[in-house]
């Protein structure tokens, strides 16, 4: 990370531009989005190869349609996202005044990346579920007792 700043810095620092130093993370975000969609495309996107650094995944898991239904969906989402903030990003570094467009990103930025986190963990909980490789939700929480039972007690 700290080397990926020092060469974004050094770019803009001999460009002489800050909208050359805003521009490098807007072709990251376009560069990845267009890896991710054209991965979809593929046998095994790009969420089924990162899957298993947060899941234990086996063939037979890799194989299951659910699960290979998954991985391409979340693969999309992520590219809609990152192609997305790319354009918004770059729309923003076109139109705006420079301390407007600072405050902006450091809005639209985070709400996507968390916004797509929190929809990935929702998601593949629910096929995680389905597919039954995490228990059932009642199976973890204790039933709430209902208004009957607790006036019989």
């Amino acid at each position: 990370m700290a080397g990926v700043l020092t060469l974004r810095t050094v770019v803009a620092l001999a460009s002489q531009s800050t909208f050359i130093y805003f521009l490098q993370p807007v072709l990251t975000d376009l560069l990845i989005g267009t890896a991710f969609l054209v991965s979809a495309l593929t046998m095994r996107p790009v969420v089924a190869r990162l899957a298993g650094d947060f899941y234990p995944l086996t063939a037979e898991l890799h194989a299951r349609p659910g699960i290979r239904r998954l991985f391409r969906r979340l693969t999309l989402l992520w590219a809609v996202a990152l192609l997305s903030k790319a354009v918004v990003v770059f729309v923003l570094l076109q139109t705006q005044p420079l301390a407007t467009f600072v405050l902006a990103k450091g809005i639209v930025v985070p709400v996507t990346n968390i916004t797509c986190i929190g929809l990935t963990v929702l998601v593949a909980t629910t096929v995680a579920r389905h597919e039954g490789l995490l228990p059932k939700r009642g199976a973890i929480l204790p039933a709430w007792p209902s208004a009957t039972s607790r006036a019989t007690h």
